[in-house]
């Protein structure tokens, strides 16, 4: 959160650099974009992040780099705060194909996660078992990726979007199971939003 509250402080100037390098150096515009796109969506900066990834991929079109792969995965999270499912998924599935040229294992697995949010939370009026099998099925291929790679951050983002299918669901206890043990995993390595999403569900 501290380094939330940094980015905040210098918003001002990093969208001067965002607007420069849009017409100067698309490419760092992109990488840029991408580095942010966790702050957007976890201060609910949305509208401003689909403004400055939409303009990153019109000037980097075609480019088919690890920060283009990250910047679309973010932004698949900012269609699936609009309930837009469809351009979620489009966006996390090309996503997660340029990771896999890249050999980016960290992005493939927030890819999936992107895929999971898309289903559960894209998709808001239409959910139905189809769509809470295919969200654990992408958390579960997520959490495969994160524990080969022992990333016990990523376990516990895995774990936590666990938790909200479950809940959503119906099934409070599995969820809160699941809870307990993303809390435990994120205390020790997770952010601090982390242990404040799981603290919050455990109620």
């Amino acid at each position: 959160l501290d380094a939330f509250d940094m980015v905040e402080e210098e918003m001002d100037n990093i969208r001067q650099a965002l607007s420069w390098s849009i017409g100067t150096d698309p490419a760092v515009a992109l990488q840029l974009a991408a580095d942010l796109g966790w702050y957007w969506n976890q201060r609910g900066h949305w509208v401003e992040a689909l403004h400055w990834q939409a303009e990153c991929q019109q000037r980097c079109r075609g480019a088919r780099s690890r920060a283009m792969a990250w910047m679309l995965a973010r932004k698949s999270f900012m269609h699936s705060q609009y309930a837009d499912g469809d351009t979620a998924t489009r966006e996390a599935e090309g996503a997660s194909e340029i990771a896999s040229e890249q050999n980016d294992d960290r992005c493939i697995a927030w890819c999936e996660i992107s895929l999971a949010f898309a289903q559960v939370h894209g998709r808001r009026q239409t959910r139905g078992r189809a769509e809470y099998l295919a969200t654990l099925d992408h958390c579960t291929t997520a959490l495969d990726i994160f524990r080969r790679m022992d990333d016990q951050s990523g376990v516990a983002s895995a774990l936590l979007f666990q938790v909200l299918a479950w809940w959503l669901h119906g099934d409070a206890d599995r969820a809160q199971r699941l809870a307990v043990e993303a809390a435990r995993i994120a205390r020790h390595a997770g952010p601090r939003t982390m242990s404040s999403a799981t603290a919050y569900l455990l109620g």
